[in-house]
């Protein structure tokens, strides 16, 4: 009785304190990197005690922890120039981080869908890029700026739905409450009148 009732325990602290326990398992784009230090940093409240980091080898990298929140990878500030900076959510599971000019996340379903939701905003900046160097060059006359601007007005659109879209895919887990307090502000009044009751309160 007494050894199934240590084991009952055992088991039970085992479960509890790996509960969220996660393995970010980074890589960058050569060796060059060895010996530089990567940082863990969280998006908010930000410290010398909340901030995590390991030495690169052999072009790699790895964290661990038992905490799930919204996570900043970077390295020196000049190693940004070359190297983007990653968010990551360290929920449960092994995290695939590639640290390069673009960087990517993966490995968990979070963190697919943020991967997913920043090639979307990045999709975005660049069309918002090219029509403003088309207009402001005058590369393009008064009909074809015109057309330009609906097609930012509807990429406009596109993203939005796809950002509301997410939000109820996700409802109030990190990525949710992170996206629902990036673009709350612009949200229309129906979908805001939708979603507040998910998110007003804090996981």
């Amino acid at each position: 009785m007494k050894k199934l009732l240590y084991l009952l325990i055992t088991v039970c602290m085992f479960s509890c304190t790996n509960n969220h326990s996660f393995t970010i398992e980074g890589k960058l784009p050569s060796k060059k990197y060895d010996g530089q230090w990567m940082y863990l940093v969280p998006m908010t409240g930000a410290n010398q005690k909340t901030i995590d980091s390991v030495k690169v080898k052999d072009g790699t990298f790895e964290f661990k922890g038992d905490s799930e929140k919204i996570y900043i990878l970077r390295m020196k500030p000049i190693l940004r120039l070359e190297l983007q900076e990653l968010l990551v959510i360290t929920e449960k599971g092994i995290i695939k981080a590639r640290i390069d000019k673009n960087s990517t996340s993966g490995g968990t379903p979070q963190n697919e869908a943020l991967q997913q939701w920043k090639d979307q905003q990045m999709k975005t900046i660049k069309l918002y890029q090219l029509a403003h160097h088309a207009i402001v060059t005058a590369k393009c006359n008064k009909q074809d700026s015109l057309k330009w601007i609906n097609k930012l007005d509807s990429m406009k659109a596109e993203g939005m739905r796809y950002n509301i879209n997410l939000l109820k895919r996700q409802k109030n887990n990190t990525l949710g409450q992170f996206l629902y307090n990036q673009i709350s502000f612009i949200m229309s009044p129906k979908d805001k009148t939708e979603l507040e009751p998910i998110f007003k309160k804090k996981k």
